[in-house]
């Protein structure tokens, strides 16, 4: 008979709590991730604006040469091996947790 559950174990001793653990983990994982991105901004609505960015959005980006000058040094920093960093820590774990929500961009 097809419609039977006489042939499927049971789900119970060590085996469901290994189960029930590790689905517990992974909402726990999930929480933390959708928290993280909530505290970083990144929402529905800011991945669908940047899928729609084509090559045509940045190659007509206005940016004279003068702000880029100006806001390359007032954002930028040095850190200890005198290497020039463009974004803060905070930028690159937005950055980092981001792009691959969008998947447009090659790293």
């Amino acid at each position: 008979m097809l419609g039977s559950t006489d042939h499927v174990p049971s789900l119970h001793g060590p085996v469901f709590q290994v189960v029930k653990t590790a689905e517990t983990q992974i909402n726990k994982y999930q929480n933390q991730k959708e928290e993280e991105e909530e505290q970083l901004g990144i929402t529905q609505q800011l991945i669908d604006h940047v899928k729609s960015f084509t090559v045509d959005t940045f190659k007509n980006f206005p940016l004279q040469e003068d702000e880029a000058a100006s806001s390359s040094s007032s954002f930028s920093t040095t850190t200890s091996s005198n290497v020039q960093r463009d974004l803060s820590e905070w930028q690159e774990r937005q950055l980092v947790m981001f792009f691959p929500k969008t998947r447009i961009f090659r790293i």
